[in-house]
């Protein structure tokens, strides 16, 4: 794969992961 599109996939599993840590916080 090239590089952009590891840097897309990069930036997706980022905000994949502030999507869960937000919906984790507002559950606690």
């Amino acid at each position: 794969m090239s590089g952009l599109e590891w840097t897309i996939l990069f930036l997706q599993l980022i905000v994949a992961v502030m999507q869960l840590l937000d919906a984790y916080l507002k559950y606690m």
